[in-house]
């Protein structure tokens, strides 16, 4: 087994329910392989966006993982049946050491494995490639590669950003919605959670960014400090408030020490100059359930 990771104990768990012939998923879905037994993974190692060079190798299943988080995934047996499971070793085995480019890429490659080269019509191909190469992936993983444990991460979303801390292994602890009900007369509030979630799992498709702006004004605190301190809020509820208490707040407060959030002033300023416009009271309750109501798209992450 390589180093231990925060991912280790799920990985654990998750090989010792693999069976020969089982497709594996690591990095969020961004690489996959065929388990062949005995701790072994055989995929697809190229280069360039399409594998247009590539060899199929075999390697240990700790290897392949690198520290990352690893999921079984044979969802799609629903829709398509899987060869029987010496037939795709077999054929697996024979193909380790080979070079060719008639796999697009790795998700491919092992989807052709378990259910056969036929497999793959022309509008899956795209769809898989297409998946595999998200408009923001390469991106983030440059991203992923330039984070050092204690970063703020922010996250894309519809209206607002999300935030975050990196903790390493592809981690992040954030602060995120846990239930429904976030009116509250003219507040945006509701249970939040602390959670510590896989980078992709957080990025859910969208563009990352590191976001360490305000180290020019404050200083960081110690990155060990900063982890420890994020790794032991992890399961805690708080009461959020997009104003005061939102994921931005939370994530800077474990790396300056202090609450801020650029996004939770520039809302407060929004509704107060809406009140103005509208007229005391009166307006500030209008334009207040006007903002809240942009934002409930996002809820689950303020």
């Amino acid at each position: 087994m390589s180093g231990y990771s925060s991912n280790t104990p799920h990985n654990e768990d998750v090989l010792g329910g693999l069976r020969n012939g089982d497709l594996v998923k690591f990095r969020g879905g961004t690489h996959w392989g065929v388990y062949l037994g005995d701790e072994d993974v055989i995929h697809l190692k190229g280069s360039g966006e399409k594998f247009t060079n590539n060899t199929v190798v075999k390697e240990n299943f700790w290897k392949v993982a690198d520290g990352c988080r690893a999921e079984k995934d044979n969802n799609n047996d629903d829709i398509r049946r899987p060869l029987p499971s010496h037939e795709i070793e077999r054929q697996a085995r024979a193909l380790v050491g080979s070079q060719n480019n008639k796999w697009e890429n790795g998700k491919e490659f092992a989807f052709s494995l378990r259910y056969g080269k036929e497999s793959f019509d022309q509008r899956t191909r795209q769809s898989i490639y297409m998946s595999s190469l998200s408009q923001h992936r390469q991106h983030n993983l440059r991203v992923l590669e330039e984070l050092h444990i204690g970063d703020i991460v922010e996250f894309e979303r519809e209206l607002f950003k999300h935030f975050g801390v990196y903790v390493g292994n592809e981690d992040v602890v954030h602060l995120t919605g846990v239930e429904n009900g976030w009116f509250s007369g003219v507040q945006f509030i509701g249970k939040g959670m602390v959670k510590r979630e896989n980078f992709w799992d957080v990025a859910k498709g969208g563009k990352a960014k590191k976001n360490n702006n305000q180290d020019g004004i404050s200083k960081p605190r110690p990155s060990s400090l900063i982890v420890s301190e994020a790794r032991a809020l992890v399961g805690t509820v708080e009461n959020m408030h997009f104003l005061t208490n939102n994921c931005e707040h939370f994530a800077s407060k474990l790396r300056y020490g202090k609450k801020s959030s650029k996004q939770g002033t520039l809302g407060a300023v929004a509704i107060g100059s809406a009140a103005l416009a509208f007229g005391g009271i009166p307006g500030l309750v209008l334009a207040g359930g006007l903002f809240l109501s942009s934002v409930m798209k996002n809820k689950n992450d303020k």
